[in-house]
């Protein structure tokens, strides 16, 4: 079977993917994960109720799961049923990765792309319907962190640099960027 590649997007969709969809789900990802430099940020939550705090936790919690999902779909990461790693199938109105300038899936050939399938297949179970028993691969913060910065990393290195883009700097709203 071809693989279906998305059509290419104008310039102002790829954009809106640069600096609003995947920036975003970065941002949900990010809360509490012992992340590295420059990614590391203090999640202390001031003086807010145990209430509201547990709250916080568990929206980003799931949050957290259903974003990494997307962006390991977005990259070109799911694991098949029968066990391989590959690219979701595009639907109607699906797009991915290689709809923008600079591209790439990420390759199953890589040596961190079953990895990353555990986790998708993981954070997927997780959130995907109501499960009791499934032995979902391991999605603890240390392995989301890790497969966080592969993600981040195979971004940057590709849409991103393309346009000469900082994926820190708009994700963290560090920088202004004009959706033009």
């Amino acid at each position: 079977m071809k693989p279906i590649t998305p059509p290419v997007l104008s310039d102002k969709e790829q954009l809106e993917w640069l600096v609003q969809h995947t920036p975003h789900r970065i941002r949900a990802v990010l809360p509490r994960l012992p992340m590295k430099a420059p990614w590391q940020l203090d999640w202390a939550l001031g003086a807010v109720s145990v209430s509201a705090s547990i709250c916080w936790q568990q929206a980003a919690h799931e949050g957290r799961h259903s974003s990494m999902r997307w962006l390991l779909e977005y990259i070109g990461i799911i694991k098949s049923k029968s066990g391989y790693v590959r690219p979701a199938p595009l639907r109607d109105h699906d797009t991915r990765i290689d709809a923008l300038k600079g591209g790439l899936l990420f390759a199953a050939s890589r040596p961190s792309a079953d990895f990353l399938a555990d986790i998708w297949l993981g954070c997927t179970q997780a959130t995907g319907h109501p499960t009791q028993g499934s032995n979902h691969p391991d999605i603890t913060y240390p392995r989301l962190a890790e497969a966080l910065h592969v993600a981040i990393d195979h971004l940057q290195s590709t849409v991103y640099d393309a346009r000469r883009l900082s994926l820190h700097a708009i994700a963290l709203q560090l920088t202004a960027v004009s959706r033009r």
